[in-house]
């Protein structure tokens, strides 16, 4: 049997990441690129050679380690960037004004009024994150060794090695790990949307 260590500190760790990076993204340079409709697209084999390529001709060791996925599953930031987007073009300059005419930095602008206003899109885009994450195949296919499969990898590798019983098993586990983070993120909107 294949040993995957570190599953839950993978899936829990990239989507407030990309979330994070998207949302600043999203505020710095989405309104400039994107009013003209682009977004630059990478298939994932493309993206997971070139982050497999860097990191084999850098003296640094983060092949074959956590870090490497990580950092490949970054570059698909394009959708949440499109969610903040959406919501930061929602949020009028008139806030982020009358945050500044009353002495506040841009900071402490971002943190007590834009940040609260986008948790909707935010929270949104963390969920669709963690179904892309968890359902990545391609990417994790190239960058993975031993000591760090993903659960698609384990999946797959299940299935080829002749084990339909337990690939079927790992399938149920994954959609039964994906079926509450929906279900829960539902009925947190729905609440908010019936309280405003």
């Amino acid at each position: 049997m294949i040993r995957c260590p570190n599953r839950r500190a993978r899936a829990s760790a990239v989507p407030p990441l990309r979330a994070t990076f998207a949302a600043l993204c999203a505020n710095l340079v989405g309104i400039g690129l994107a009013r003209f409709g682009y977004t630059p697209l990478i298939p994932a084999v493309i993206a997971a050679l070139g982050v497999m390529l860097l990191y084999l001709s850098l003296p640094i060791g983060l092949y074959g380690s956590v870090g490497i996925l990580i950092i490949a599953y970054c570059y698909r930031f394009a959708t949440t960037t499109r969610l903040a987007r959406a919501g930061f073009l929602q949020i009028h300059k008139e806030l982020e004004e009358a945050s500044a005419a009353s002495g506040a930095r841009w900071l402490a602008t971002l943190r007590r009024v834009l940040i609260p206003l986008m948790l909707p899109a935010l929270s949104a885009g963390f969920i669709l994150l963690f179904i892309v994450g968890v359902r990545e195949f391609t990417m994790p296919l190239v960058l993975y060794s031993q000591d760090n499969v993903v659960l698609s990898v384990l999946l797959w590798q299940l299935f080829q090695s002749g084990q339909p019983a337990l690939s079927a098993a790992l399938a149920s586990i994954i959609v039964a790990v994906v079926l509450p983070v929906i279900f829960v993120a539902r009925r947190t909107l729905a609440r908010r949307t019936l309280a405003e």
